[in-house]
């Protein structure tokens, strides 16, 4: 087991680390000096908190940056404050007055200058505005421009290369560096007379000079550009043209610090090739601090630490009030400015979907674009990351300025055919491939900016996403005709693409137009020009899948998964289009027919034998599953009604018979007794009548004889046939003489039922129809002329505002369920294949969307199961190795939803494999209660037990298991039950799913006795072989097994073992061994899945179902490890839990638990080369709290010392963080020999696996070779007896091998604790407040 540790924990051992060096600043200030390095970029004009684009508030921005460089500098005065570039264009400010007033004083200097910056490099979009703007913002700052790769034609650098800082007496050389590739985005005549050169070469050149010729101790490379390579996978990104960063880190020696820009990432202090690397985030909301501690050493200053972190700027940052008092009169005219009225829009604008199809946001800038350049063709892109909109009314400059958000000039460019077609093809790369959400993959490649994804206008075009790169773009049409690749057209399009910016295939074409203003300005005159500008859009391109906004697109994307679309035309699907018969044809033949029988000609006159569903029609006639409108016809472009598709789908489904004789108002036996009719059959007419007497009516299903009085119907007396007036009330003759006479309608309609009402003297005897729907009733009863139809449930009238007939009213046929469709539609009703509200409008016309939705539902039930395990109570985002933020319920919450979103809530279950209420500090602290409010929030609906819900003891157990709002399943636990159930069947998508639970062999070995009171457990293969059957038996379709007992460790049956001997189990959702399975394990026929531990992954399982009459025919699954990486963002409901459990556990942490009469060491330099009193203490606590005979504990794991004075538990938690738990190993004389020859291995060097020791001494010499270092071991003042066994206490990351200890592998577990080691060290302090140790000579250390 790793050690690992939680947010909270890393935050609690940092501060620890920074108070316990106060006392010893003193002793180092000779030695040692701490230079702290401040860095902002791409701050993109931002001052002031406020986004001019929205007219809002914002975050971000030199104000408030000012405030934390004010508050860094209060900590060190020996701080750098550097800026790396395009801090001089990005909002109306800089434009303002970069373009329009260009005399007044530079804002962003103006504030730069105040905040004491010391330098800065220069980015490429400081080239904007050309060299007259830099060469005046130059003259108004008070700190150097620096770029070591940017000279003039005559060789010598345009600005200066570097510069060399003394702080507290140390050489800090800074260098700066620009991107290269500025020529490909620039116009040229910004740049004249400036040359580029390669950053990795200059960067060898020039470090070489500080190294050498400046002899500075520490070398900073400010560059504005970022990495080629991903920093912790070395993946090529492809990005080299303009990013060298990974390149200068690995291959440039002397570098010791590298911040960087330009790309607009955040990397908070990572190392790469030894060089500490870092980039704020753009726009202000973040500013690097890396703080490098230097020693003086015989040789001159040398690097001993370095560290980075990433402040924010959050809504609590105040901004500098001094900066805002600076500029305030640019900043009030720049907002001035972007306020003037340009023109009127007279519909919205919508941007929201303008990457996914044609809109008339974007058209309008290639409107604007192709009227000024006057080109053949167009290419643009929405440019911000969050795409604006235009609400119908008065259009404003920040209109504009919104929408085109740079600077950009317009171009026009000759290209060829081919040429247009590679750039769409690259621009389309701004998609992932789309999978039909077979897996989480997002529809965006999150690698490719918006900003390089270009629209085509003046040719037609589809983006098949479905495709792969590369071969996406089809139908590239110009004036309807396919565009020839050969001939040239003309392009309008920005001078960043046009330079080959992004995409390099334009680079070097023939230019036939340039603007000497930008195309928002361009877009500005066009609007005044035209006055109004309507929100017009031709739909020139498509995207394909184009249903991603529809709500049907998970039914789409069943039918595509499932090949059910495959008689369709390959492209659009237009789910909003009408659905033809053709289409009803096509849908069935590819969903219920086996291809080799699609083989069929159609023989009606009005399908052509080229058209595109003339295979399907003809399938559908020979399998006599529709027929045709006559004879001859088919009518395959008339629309589909809704009760069209449902006696179609019945029929196909397998369910036509059965449905054919469906009847409505029958009802079960057990709810509604056969009242009327003998047990022979025959009618007992007398009771009928009687009944009518007693009740003043009747109404009685003809076929079963039973009163429908009581049940939930409507009863609607129908004109079908004449009726009977009978003068008092009935006799049985009476009914039997109107029963004969209609037989006709009263048993071969489903629904209609024979009537009888008595009123004033006279009993009325009719045919009614009875049904389920009651606005469908009062819609019958009003369309066939009734005063009310009669409420059986409630034996009450409903008034229809009818005549009785006496209107002459002829029905609305198009409102009423056609009587040969009437049972295939109550039926599929019935079954919830369709709603309610389908049923009761019939003949309405079905979309492609709608009928998809329909197919799905009766022949492709998809069920998802998300799954977790081994949670461990990770509520809190975890710190990962490379300083990201990642994992954490509400991120896990944000992909449930998500998952939820896309296939429809009632398609998703939710199940945990166990171990999710123990883990980390949050949870223990509060014994998984908040464990259980979070995932009842998450919607969680099974869950079992692992081991470590045992933790707590029973009661706390059962507590947990009460306060769930889902099942907790185990079957293989004896003895006891405290609230769990064996199995559960959860019906999803009208599939049932069994799910049981198993747990662990090794249980009682792992839990403590104490939480074991009365249980056993019983073998797992056995378990699983009686519940497979058991839920067989219930009728489950899919069984899956929760299993806590581990796949590559832990107690036997392992996992696969359980579904070798189980081969009923479909799936086998694992836990305990922490693995992670990125593929599915399969025994036979048996998918196992796990997902790691921590919160890490969700694991997700897509199963489509094929079902024939209700029946499994066909399953598929799809699995992934869906990554809670940092990207996703967290789920405000649940992280407002997360919250406020974490807000109480910090006044958790600081209670008093003891108190350190003496100072206990636990300094990094002492716990790892010699015995201290922490160490001991630490140690003898672990050998007397488990019983052991010997202890020794990681000196690495020790992490600070404890100062005299309260204890607090959060003390505890900072010198124990890691999630290590005890054991105790049953050990020869001759192993802890080999385990204290690995201790003692690295001396004097500091070594994490120095051990502290407890109930024995040793005597080391390290001038001896490493492994003979141990000269003696003694135990009770004797020699320890080699061959003799001891019972030594490890904590589990040692007994496992780490940090070296690789002898103890494999030796003989007699004991585990059950909670964390910091957790029992608290209650031994509790027990024990006064807290004091000495070193006493357990360790000696032979002198030379």
């Amino acid at each position: 087991m790793k050690k690992r540790l939680s947010v909270l924990l890393s935050v609690i051992l940092i501060l620890g680390l920074v108070f316990a060096s106060f006392p010893f600043k003193v002793a180092m200030a000779a030695t040692t000096v701490k230079i702290t390095l401040l860095e902002t970029s791409d701050v993109h004009g931002a001052i002031y908190p406020y986004d001019y684009f929205k007219d809002a508030p914002a975050n971000g921005g030199l104000a408030q940056l000012s405030t934390l460089v004010k508050g860094v500098r209060a900590d060190n005065p020996n701080t750098l404050l550097l800026d790396d570039g395009d801090n001089q264009q990005g909002t109306p400010l800089t434009y303002y007055f970069n373009k329009v007033d260009t005399t007044s004083p530079n804002p962003m200097i103006a504030a730069m200058n105040i905040m004491g910056y010391d330098a800065m490099t220069v980015g490429n979009h400081e080239f904007n505005y050309g060299l007259s703007v830099i060469d005046k913002a130059r003259s108004e700052s008070k700190f150097p421009w620096l770029s070591a790769n940017i000279y003039k034609e005559d060789g010598t650098n345009y600005f200066t290369p570097y510069i060399v800082k003394t702080v507290a007496g140390v050489k800090v050389g800074i260098l700066g560096l620009t991107t290269k590739n500025i020529p490909n985005w620039e116009v040229p005549a910004t740049i004249k007379g400036l040359v580029f050169k390669d950053t990795v070469e200059e960067a060898q050149k020039w470090v070489k000079v500080l190294k050498d010729t400046e002899k500075v101790d520490l070398v900073v490379l400010l560059a504005h550009e970022g990495f080629e390579n991903d920093i912790d996978t070395g993946k090529d990104l492809g990005t080299s043209i303009e990013n060298q960063c990974y390149a200068i880190a690995t291959t440039v020696p002397g570098i010791d610090v590298m911040l960087t820009g330009h790309t607009h990432l955040s990397i908070p202090g990572k190392t790469l090739n030894g060089v500490l690397v870092m980039q704020p985030k753009n726009a202000g909301v973040e500013i690097c601090k890396a703080d490098i501690t230097m020693e003086q050493t015989d040789t001159g200053w040398k690097v001993a630490t370095k560290t980075g972190i990433n402040l924010p700027v959050t809504s609590a940052t105040v901004a500098d009030q001094a900066i805002l008092d600076a500029t305030k009169t640019q900043h009030e005219a720049a907002v001035n400015y972007m306020k003037q009225p340009i023109g009127e829009a007279t519909g919205d604008f919508t941007g929201a979907t303008s990457r996914t199809e044609d809109s008339a946001i974007v058209d309008l800038i290639q409107k604007v674009q192709m009227k000024y350049a006057n080109t053949d063709l167009s290419l643009a892109a929405m440019l911000p990351g969050v795409a604006p909109s235009f609400k119908s009314g008065p259009l404003t400059v920040r209109d504009m300025y919104s929408l085109y958000i740079y600077e950009n000039t317009l171009f026009a460019i000759s290209v060829t055919g081919q040429q247009i077609k590679d750039e769409l093809e690259w621009s389309a790369k701004y998609f992932n491939t789309y999978d039909y959400s077979k897996t989480a993959t997002s529809l965006i490649n999150s690698t490719v900016p918006g900003y390089n994804y270009d629209m085509l206008q003046g040719a037609d075009y589809v983006i098949d996403i479905t495709k792969p790169v590369g071969q996406r773009i089809s139908g590239l049409m110009y004036h309807g005709k396919p565009m020839d690749m050969t001939a040239t057209y003309t392009l309008a399009l920005n001078n960043y693409r046009a330079g080959g910016g992004g995409f390099l295939g334009f680079k070097g074409s023939p230019i036939v137009y340039q603007s000497s203003d930008e195309i928002r300005n361009l877009m500005i005159q066009y609007v005044k020009d035209a006055g109004t500008i309507d929100p017009t859009v031709d739909n020139n391109w498509q995207l394909v899948p184009d249903y991603l906004d529809s709500q049907y697109r998970a039914a789409i994307d069943t039918l595509n998964r499932q090949s059910a679309l495959s008689e369709f035309p390959a492209g659009a699907f237009v789910p909003n289009s009408t659905a033809t018969r053709g289409d009803l044809a096509a849908i069935i033949t590819g969903s219920y027919v086996s291809i080799s029988s699609r083989t069929h000609g159609s023989s009606f006159v009005d399908v052509a034998g080229d058209s595109w569903y003339v295979r399907a029609v003809g399938t559908v006639e020979a399998l006599k599953l529709m027929n045709g409108t006559s004879a001859r016809t088919f009518a395959p472009d008339a629309p589909v009604t809704t009760e069209q598709a449902v006696v179609t789908l019945m029929r196909a489904s397998g369910y036509g018979y059965e449905a054919s004789r469906y009847d409505l108002c029958a009802q079960p036996l057990d709810k509604v007794p056969n009242l009327f009719r003998n047990v022979d059959g025959t009618w007992n007419w007398a009771a009928l009548a009687a009944d009518t007497k007693k009740n003043g009516g009747a109404t009685i299903n003809m076929r079963s004889g039973q009163s429908l009085g009581g049940v939930e119907m409507y009863a609607i007396a129908l004109p079908v046939a004449p009726g009977m007036v009978v003068n008092g009330y009935p006799t049985g003759g009476d009914l039997k003489a109107f029963t004969m006479k209609n037989a006709k309608w009263l048993l071969d309609r489903t629904g209609y039922a024979l009537g009888t009402w008595y009123y004033e003297g006279k009993t009325y005897i009719d045919v009614s129809t009875t049904i389920p729907w009651r606005d469908y009733a009062v819609t019958l009863g009003r369309e066939y002329d009734q005063i009310s139809i009669y409420d059986l449930a409630n034996f009450e009238e409903i008034p229809t505002a009818g005549t009785g007939g006496k209107s002459g009213q002829v029905p609305n046929m198009n409102l009423i369920i056609s009587d040969w469709a009437l049972p295939y539609v109550a039926f599929a009703e019935s079954k919830g294949f369709i709603t309610a509200e389908q049923a009761t409008a019939p003949k309405h016309q079905l979309t492609r969307g709608e009928l998809a939705d329909m197919v799905v539902k009766m022949r492709f039930p998809t069920v998802v199961i998300l799954h977790t395990n081994d949670f461990h109570g990770n509520l809190v985002p975890v710190i990962d190795a490379n300083k990201n933020s990642v994992a954490g319920a509400a991120r896990e919450a944000t992909i449930i939803n998500s998952v939820r979103s896309t296939f429809g809530q009632d398609h998703v279950l939710l199940v945990d494999a166990g171990d999710a209420i123990q883990g980390v500090t949050i949870a223990n602290m509060f014994q998984g209660k908040n464990v259980i409010e979070v995932y009842n929030a998450m919607g969680y609906n099974v869950a079992t037990l692992g081991n470590h819900e045992w933790d707590y003891g029973q009661q706390v157990l059962k507590d947990r298991i009460a306060e769930a709002k889902f099942d907790y399943v185990n079957a293989n636990v004896t003895g006891v039950n405290l609230g769990w159930k064996s199995n559960v069947i959860k019906n999803v998508d009208g599939i049932n799913i069994g799910l049981f639970g198993v747990i662990t062999s090794d249980l009682p070995i792992i839990v403590a006795p104490s939480s074991l009171t009365g249980v056993g457990v019983a073998d797992p293969i056995a378990t699983a072989k009686d519940q497979i059957a058991d839920l067989k038996g219930q009728g489950a379709q899919y069984i899956v097994a929760l299993s806590h007992c581990g796949y590559e460790n832990g107690g036997a049956p392992l996992d696969p073992a359980i579904a070798a001997g189980a081969p009923g189990i479909n799936l086998i959702i694992g836990g305990h061994s922490h693995t992670v399975l990125k593929t599915a394990a399969m025994v036979g026929k048996t998918m196992i899945t796990q997902t790691g531990t921590a919160g890490a992954y969700v694991g997700k399982e897509v199963i489509d179902f094929t079902t024939y009459q209700g029946k499994v025919t066909r399953q598929s699954v799809s699995y992934e490890l869906v990554p809670t990486v940092t990207s996703v963002p967290e789920d405000p409901a649940i992280k407002a839990i997360v919250d406020g459990y974490n807000n109480q556990l910090t006044a958790k942490l600081s209670v008093v638990i003891g108190k350190a009469l003496v100072t206990l060491d636990g300094e990094r330099a002492d716990v790892r080369t010699k015995e201290t009193n922490l160490g001991n203490y630490v140690a003898d606590w672990m050998r007397i709290s488990t019983g052991a005979d010997i202890a020794f504990e990681d000196g690495g794991s020790i992490r600070i010392s404890i100062p005299v004075g309260d204890v607090t538990v959060g003390t505890v938690y900072n010198v124990l963080p890691f999630d290590n738990i005890l054991e105790i190993l049953e050990v020869k004389g001759s192993t802890l020999k080999l385990a204290l020859e690995n201790s003692v291995s690295s001396y004097p060097a500091q070594g994490g696996w120095f051990a502290q020791i407890s109930g024995f001494s040793f005597t080391f010499d390290p001038s001896k070779p490493v492994g003979s270092r141990v000269v003696s071991i003694t135990k009770d003042g004797k020699p320890m007896d080699m061959d003799a066994i001891y019972k030594l206490c490890v904590q589990d990351y040692t007994a496992l091998g780490g940090d070296g200890y690789s002898m103890l592998v494999g030796t003989k577990i007699v004991y585990k604790t059950s909670e964390w080691n910091r957790d029992g060290f608290v209650a031994y302090i509790k027990a024990n407040p006064e807290m004091t140790a000495t070193v006493d000579g357990r360790i000696t250390v032979v002198k030379p």
